[in-house]
């Protein structure tokens, strides 16, 4: 699919990687709909960026301010386009370390966000994707997740980010 003046939604958008791929698409000329849970970055982000950018306050393991945040961006550009999934935390430890076994609340708390919270929000962009008439190559949207480095590289510490992320 090609991207011009297409609706994109970008997960963690006003946070590092998510805040950077904003930008790059905002440079393009897309239309960009923000979802991060920090309001105060969110809300700047769309002041520098301008008219084409909405923020909408969304965690990604919560399924209705997704939903509402999806209709925000239909009733403001009529339709979602591109779904990309940056949103994450990268949280974790040796798997035992000097005080015995990592805490299974802080596996679970990071699978949540990383990848169960990229799954509720692709499959919310999806279902609003296949809506959208099919472009000449027969597309109607496409769906992104981000990862870095450390989701495959074997850093020490980083086996619960691994296992969220692609390892």
């Amino acid at each position: 699919m090609k991207l011009n003046k297409k609706v994109v939604k970008v997960t963690g958008g006003a946070s590092e990687f998510g805040f950077v791929t904003c930008q790059e698409l905002s440079k393009q000329g897309e239309k960009i709909v923000v979802f991060d849970l920090n309001e105060d970055a969110g809300k700047l982000l769309v002041t520098g960026l301008g008219d084409n950018v909405i923020f909408a306050k969304v965690g990604v393991t919560d399924e209705t301010p997704i939903a509402k945040g999806i209709q925000q961006a239909i009733n403001t550009f009529g339709s979602i386009h591109v779904c990309i999934n940056c949103a994450g935390i990268i949280s974790g430890g040796k798997t035992v370390g000097r005080f015995g076994a990592l805490a299974l609340n802080i596996f679970a708390q990071v699978i949540n966000i990383n990848l169960a919270g990229s799954f509720n929000v692709l499959r919310l962009a999806a279902e609003q994707m296949a809506k959208n008439e099919p472009d000449v190559k027969g597309d109607r949207g496409v769906i992104i997740n981000t990862a870095s480095v450390a989701a495959f590289d074997g850093q020490i510490g980083q086996a619960v980010y691994s296992a969220s992320r692609g390892g």
